[in-house]
């Protein structure tokens, strides 16, 4: 994916979100991404769980 397209499809998701949900999905993501060993190429899968996460526990 080029730089120019993952930066729209970032726009395109904090739009959908308030600047406090997106700062929950962040911190899940990072803490799912250190469970995992920190792999470098896991950032997007790590941020799609952490939103799953998040909405099955309702608090996004």
């Amino acid at each position: 994916m080029k730089k120019k397209e993952k930066n729209k499809n970032a726009r395109e998701i904090a739009s959908l979100y308030s600047y406090d949900d997106l700062e929950k999905i962040k911190e899940r993501a990072y803490y799912i991404w250190e469970q995992k060993g920190r792999s470098a190429d896991s950032a997007f899968q790590d941020w799609i769980e952490a939103e799953r996460e998040l909405k099955a526990e309702g608090l996004i």
